[in-house]
């Protein structure tokens, strides 16, 4: 959908929603701006040696969630 579409489609939502919705849509952009990932050290080094193995083709690539939930494991 185009932005200015969506713009326009959320300002007509909002226009109409009642107090509890405003309340859940302004939470919900709240939490998203002022979240950011973190992971530890130990989850980044693994990550770049992923990234760094991949880029140099030794060995297959996983889904990132997959990588991450592996590294917790060990």
């Amino acid at each position: 959908m185009p932005v200015p579409h969506l713009k326009e489609k959320l300002h007509q939502i909002i226009e109409s929603a009642d107090d509890i919705k405003l309340e859940a849509i302004y939470t919900l952009l709240q939490v998203e701006e002022n979240s950011e990932p973190s992971y530890s050290l130990n989850e980044l080094e693994a990550i770049y040696e992923r990234r760094n193995n991949f880029i140099k083709d030794k060995k297959q690539a996983f889904p990132v969630v997959e990588f991450i939930k592996y590294v917790k494991q060990n």
